[in-house]
């Protein structure tokens, strides 16, 4: 596997350094001065004498930056992150949002820090700021996660899961997550349960049931989406107890959405118990649908819809859900075919064993693969016109894993990119 990443690494840089086709359009300024003049109302005067310039044209030069290539604009953004206006720097900092320079992330620190007001400013500054790679940015991301403002604290969490951190810092991030789950606020509440899920598997998901029983019903589903996703079997029970308690249809939806996620056999047996009888606001139908989705579903489940085929208000949403669970399904209906079935029904368990057999594919003929030196050789394997056969390359390439791989990828990757415009603009004469 490391080899194959390898592989696909190089197939990035290989294609990346290959030449541009012929005649393809540039989109570069038609003269040097061009992005001057564009940003010129950004620009202070060259004695540094000041000058009253609207906040309107301002915002409008910013905006007109976005036709021309990153490194051309990049100092310019980074400038107007000074500016007095705060709608020139909410642009500037939306501009560098959107382009990702990392060199943005330390003037947006000082806006963060600094006496403003304007939560909408604060808010586009953090997202800014998390841009950067300092380890020192936890604590700022800690103080807030206490501001007073909730949609900042609410931003503040959703920027914390987004960001990468260093190793060692995972667990106080995980930790400031976990603690707004109690805050006041059922919009930060509702974006810790979001980010604790986006986080993964974890600590977490006891503290997240808690919130199964919370007033918001948006919180509620937010919470059985993160718990579907972190997938912790300690979380079963306080799931089954709100299906059983029943709630509004998409809540009780995302609660038996995340119940079905946890693996385990017993929840497989309470799957099919749920289905005989399904929670208030739920039908056999939306249990199929689920069952069908079901991450690591065990023989149990595929034997005990089976059962159910006899059963005619079962029948159709077991039929689905054995479809949808694919080969584990297979050795199920094989054995209620040796048992007996009744005609029709074995006519529908036919259709279901054919609709689950695949069909057969033509074998892929691949060429001998180039010698491991022949980086050029390589190169046009990587970028065969069948996707195919770019993913066969990039396996075959990490496999041999040449000397030159590892040192093509991290020069390409050191080196600086290439300008490349952000919106197409005419091409040059």
């Amino acid at each position: 596997m490391p080899r194959l990443r390898l592989a696909l690494a190089g197939l990035a840089v290989l294609a990346a350094a290959a030449p541009a086709a012929a005649g393809e359009p540039r989109h570069w300024p038609l003269w040097p001065s061009e992005v001057a003049r564009v940003a010129e109302p950004l620009r202070p005067l060259p004695g540094g004498e000041l000058r009253v310039i609207p906040e309107t044209r301002k915002i409008a030069a910013v905006r007109a930056l976005d036709r021309y290539p990153t490194p051309l604009v990049a100092p310019l953004l980074v400038e107007a992150l000074d500016d007095r206006a705060s709608g020139v720097r909410r642009e500037a900092l939306a501009a560098c949002l959107e382009r990702q320079i990392v060199a943005c992330a330390a003037p947006a620190r000082r806006i963060w820090t600094g006496e403003i007001m304007d939560p909408a400013l604060r808010i586009a500054a953090l997202r800014v700021v998390a841009l950067g790679g300092e380890p020192d940015r936890l604590p700022l991301f800690l103080a807030a996660l206490r501001d007073p403002d909730e949609q900042i604290r609410a931003e503040a969490v959703r920027t914390f899961v987004a960001a990468t951190w260093p190793k060692d810092q995972h667990a106080s991030v995980r930790a400031g997550v976990i603690a707004k789950l109690a805050d006041p606020s059922p919009v930060v509440r509702r974006a810790a349960a979001y980010g604790l899920g986006m986080l993964g598997p974890g600590d977490g998901a006891l503290a997240l049931t808690r919130l199964l029983a919370d007033p918001d019903p948006q919180v509620r589903q937010d919470t059985a989406d993160a718990l579907g996703r972190l997938r912790d079997p300690r979380a079963a029970p306080a799931l089954l107890r709100a299906l059983q308690a029943g709630d509004e249809t998409y809540v009780a939806r995302s609660f038996l959405a995340a119940f079905a996620a946890v693996p385990g056999p017993d929840v497989d047996l309470e799957l099919l118990r749920l289905f005989d009888a399904p929670p208030r606001n739920l039908g056999h139908r939306t249990l199929a649908e689920v069952i069908a989705r079901r991450p690591a579903p065990g023989p149990a489940l595929a034997e005990g819809l089976v059962a159910r085929l006899r059963e005619d208000p079962l029948r159709g949403p077991a039929l689905d859900a054995l479809l949808g669970l694919g080969e584990v399904a297979r050795p199920a209906l094989r054995a209620a075919q040796t048992r007996g079935l009744e005609p029709p029904l074995d006519l529908e368990v036919r259709r279901l064993l054919a609709a689950l057999d695949l069909p057969d594919r033509p074998t892929l003929r691949v060429p001998p693969w180039p010698k491991e030196q022949d980086r050029e050789a390589w190169s046009a394997a990587l970028a065969d016109p069948d996707p195919a056969r770019r993913l066969l390359a990039a396996r075959a390439l990490g496999e041999r894993a040449p000397a030159w791989l590892a040192a093509a990828a991290a020069g390409r990757l050191e080196a600086p990119a290439p300008a490349e415009p952000n919106t197409p603009t005419c091409a040059p004469p």
